[in-house]
């Protein structure tokens, strides 16, 4: 489960950084900025968090974002399929939020300690796998 979730959680951030390789488009601007809010916010939400309880939280809420954001993905992924191509280069237009979707993946990632932390409690658990159900849906 633990790897799991460090998998998917990693995916999401491909995904929302795979959105950028489209040339021009204010929709993939404002859906990559709305991304890295919400990985911003979750990545806080686990720094912060000191018990099971926090952590399953932050889960949730990212959890909801997640598919609240996953119909407009899909639609971009559908109306930009040279997207799934893209090797998470960003054109000139968008090279501005390259660094910050590096940086985020990275706090994102030693943020997932936190739920390494506390994976055998069953909120937690609980929460990985509704993110993890989120996640897939997401990407199908």
């Amino acid at each position: 489960m633990k790897t799991k979730l460090a998998i998917t959680v990693l995916a999401i951030s491909l995904l929302m950084l795979a959105c950028g390789g489209s040339s021009g488009s204010g929709s993939l601007r404002a859906a990559l900025e709305q991304n890295l809010k919400m990985m911003e916010d979750f990545s806080n939400a686990l720094d912060k968090a000191q018990n099971a309880d926090q952590v399953a939280a932050a889960l949730n809420q990212y959890t909801r974002e997640i598919e609240k954001i996953g119909p407009k993905m899909k639609a971009l992924m559908e109306k930009y399929p040279e997207l799934a191509d893209q090797e998470g280069t960003f054109p000139e237009e968008l090279k501005d939020l390259e660094e910050k979707f590096s940086a985020m993946g990275m706090k994102m990632m030693g943020a997932m300690g936190k739920v390494m932390q506390y994976a055998n409690d069953p909120k937690v658990t609980a929460a990985q796998q509704k993110m993890l159900e989120a996640s897939q849906k997401m990407m199908q």
